[in-house]
């Protein structure tokens, strides 16, 4: 059976129905986006050459490749393939090479003050360091 990388979600086996489709897929979103969304990169605008199972893009402008027509998008790898995501009003990113947060406003994304390199560089530690307490709690 399937799973999902992330949380290791079962995905159901499709015996022809179109709810089992349904509910991969709600799986396959909550999967990347349930506790956060965890973006690998913002500035790529063709497919990384190696991407591993789940990681998760944020299509750069003017993408190429099998990006194509997908500038804004989340890109998602699963199972050999990209899946697409919109983004949508409120929606939080964690940019992993940046150290930063992200917040959609409908219009643009911004950068969440209480981000961890705003908040390392305001408690006097190093980025590392604070990165590591948040992602442990």
């Amino acid at each position: 059976m399937a799973t999902s990388p992330r949380y290791l979600l079962d995905q159901l086996v499709n015996n022809g129905g179109n709810h089992v489709l349904r509910v991969n897929a709600f799986l396959r979103a909550f999967d990347a986006f349930g506790g956060g969304a965890n973006v690998k990169d913002r500035d790529l605008a063709s497919p990384p050459g190696s991407p591993a199972e789940g990681d998760l893009y944020l299509v750069a402008t003017s993408p190429t490749g099998a990006w194509t027509g997908h500038a804004g998008d989340l890109a998602l790898y699963e199972n050999g393939a990209w899946v697409f995501f919109d983004v949508f009003e409120g929606l939080e990113l964690w940019i992993a090479d940046e150290d930063v947060t992200l917040t959609y406003d409908g219009a643009a994304y911004r950068e969440d003050s209480n981000s961890v390199t705003a908040g390392a560089a305001a408690a006097g530690t190093t980025q590392g360091t604070a990165t590591a307490i948040v992602r442990k709690v």
